[in-house]
């Protein structure tokens, strides 16, 4: 089979995936210039034109995000820039400032088209890759039907057409590090899978408590293999997949040595101050003991508490799940609920955050009918 053939294999893998697809497609290629959400959307554009000045993405303070979005960003508006002037990629707009102050849920200053689609392009193709992935595992598993069931499920669900095409939010990225890096820990590629997770953490951080669940995973297997006295077998697992980890690094090398400033970012990131959303602390802000919501200096550490209590509770929950055994359906099992542990106590869970957790849901489906 040639390489086109292989390329149009996996693109149109069966006639029905081919039609939800080009419906698919067409209703994002129509919504995502005309929309946006001006309050996520500026940092992008801060990011875009700050490269393109050559300041780098953190250089406006704008953009605080792991870099790896506003690299995947940048030849893409290199290419657009040569067609049109940065100074057009956005407008501000006064009209919008006393809405802006009232709410502080928009800022006063609106992205292009242009700049909508070129920004919202990675994140269509993230869409269908993930849907793509998730036909080719279901029919792996439980045959073409399913497999075709699950592409649809995903690629035309409103939620997920929301996030990429209207929001423009990029959770779905590292949404597909995560889903091909816990397949590739089934099938024991463990180097593949490590340098996969580590990609999603740059991309945004919750792909690490997928990291931790893993290695709690090897971590037994570590334990039987060593009790059998097979050291060499325990250690190459583990050796593997932080090798992985390590490599994914290469992808902001250029970050690490230049500057400090993306560092500070993630770990603002992980500690992230504000409380509520989609989650258990919605009701936190009727508490006047949380001051500010969690986040102000008087105020309790809330992020970071639970940012420790999330680590904890994964492990917990991995131990209790994997004990008997790492086969699929364990390990899949381990993975969608940490990943809705996470949701449920983490600080704040806004609706992209949904996302994380689909794809694990549906996989889960195959080997839990009652899911």
């Amino acid at each position: 089979m040639s390489g086109w053939d292989r390329i149009r294999t996996f693109m149109a893998p069966t006639p029905t995936v081919l039609r939800f697809m080009l419906l698919g497609l067409v209703v994002r290629l129509l919504l995502a210039p005309w929309t946006s959400f001006p309050y996520d959307t500026y940092p992008f554009y801060g990011a875009a034109v700050g490269t393109l000045a050559g300041i780098g993405p953190y250089g406006n303070v704008l953009y605080t995000y792991p870099p790896l979005f506003s690299v995947m960003m940048y030849p893409l508006f290199a290419l657009l820039s040569l067609f049109m002037d940065p100074a057009e990629f956005g407008v501000f707009l006064p009209s919008m400032v006393e809405v802006s102050r009232a709410t502080g849920m928009l800022v006063p200053f609106v992205t292009s088209p242009p700049f909508n689609l070129v920004m919202k392009l990675p994140l269509i193709m993230g869409d269908l890759l993930v849907g793509l992935t998730l036909f080719r595992t279901m029919n792996r598993w439980s045959g073409r039907e399913a497999g075709e069931r699950s592409f649809l499920v995903w690629f035309l669900n409103p939620l997920v057409i929301f996030i990429s095409s209207i929001h423009g939010q990029f959770d779905v990225l590292a949404a597909y590090c995560a889903l091909l890096g816990v397949l590739a820990f089934m099938d024991r590629q463990y180097l593949f899978s490590g340098a996969v997770l580590g990609i999603g953490v740059l991309l945004k951080i919750f792909p690490a408590y997928l990291i931790v669940a893993l290695g709690v995973a090897l971590l037994l297997d570590m334990i039987r293999d060593m009790r059998q006295g097979e050291i060499l077998r325990a250690l190459r697992p583990s050796l593997l997949f932080v090798a992985g980890g390590v490599l994914s690094l290469l992808s902001v090398l250029p970050f690490l040595m230049g500057s400090s400033s993306f560092l500070d970012y993630i770990f603002r990131r992980g500690t992230y101050s504000s409380v509520g959303g989609m989650n258990i602390w919605f009701v936190s802000p009727l508490f006047s003991s949380m001051g500010d919501g969690g986040g102000g200096e008087a105020g309790i550490p809330f992020g970071t508490i639970l940012l420790i209590a999330g680590i904890v509770i994964t492990v917990t929950a991995s131990l209790i799940l994997l004990r008997k055994g790492r086969e699929r359906g364990r390990l899949l099992l381990t993975c969608t609920a940490t990943m809705a542990l996470v949701l449920v106590t983490q600080s704040m869970t806004n609706p992209q955050y949904m996302i994380w957790l689909f794809p694990f849901l549906i996989l889960t489906s195959a080997e839990q009918p009652r899911m």
